[in-house]
């Protein structure tokens, strides 16, 4: 899941928003299912497609094909119903990090001395990343809790269903598809082709 199209690659989610929109303005377009094989990726790629779901004027199926995690899932979640394809399906790893890596040794190695010269006023510029490099993650990580929190409320939002008792599902832990159905992640386990029967009525 990425914000942006990658360049030689996948289609970002900006990208899926307006195809999605698109699929919505069309009056032969009586359902959309989303195909859904991932293991996440950018939070802020998956609110561009849930913003997109919030407009949906007609049912939305998530299919996971496999894996629906991290932000595969947040934007699952947003959809009307989920359905895994078997019972090994993954589903879940509601959670948040993020990773950071410091290349001053490594430059160094190299002969590289890196100077970073910042603006007199700039006292707070980059301080997260500055911290985490340092040895105290604490300002990363509470950008992470704040995230977090708001994954999590999508969640909430989105999932009616879902087990009331938030700590069996929010902690980042994945699920296999008859768990996740028990703990209201996911409302069934059909095929593709039973799922597109859905909408033939």
């Amino acid at each position: 899941i990425t914000k942006y199209d990658q360049d030689c690659g996948p289609s970002g989610m900006v990208t899926k928003a307006n195809l999605l929109n698109r699929c919505f303005q069309e009056d032969n377009i009586k359902a959309v299912i989303l195909n859904i094989d991932s293991g996440g990726g950018e939070g802020e790629g998956m609110m561009v497609l849930q913003e997109a779901l919030i407009s949906k004027n007609k049912p939305v199926v998530a299919f996971v094909n496999g894996m629906a995690a991290s932000a595969a899932y947040g934007i699952s979640a947003a959809c009307d119903k989920i359905i895994a394809n078997n019972n090994m399906a993954l589903v879940g790893s509601i959670g948040t990090y993020m990773t950071i890596a410091d290349f001053r040794e490594y430059y160094s190695r190299q002969g590289i001395k890196l100077q970073e010269i910042y603006a007199t006023k700039s006292t707070d510029k980059n301080s997260e990343y500055k911290e985490a490099i340092n040895g105290n993650p604490d300002p990363v990580r509470k950008m992470c809790d704040k995230f977090n929190e708001s994954f999590i409320d999508s969640i909430k939002t989105n999932r009616s269903d879902i087990n009331k008792d938030e700590k069996t599902w929010s902690t980042g832990k994945i699920f296999f598809a008859d768990e996740a159905i028990d703990n209201g992640l996911i409302d069934g386990i059909d095929s593709f082709n039973n799922v597109l029967n859905y909408f033939n009525t």
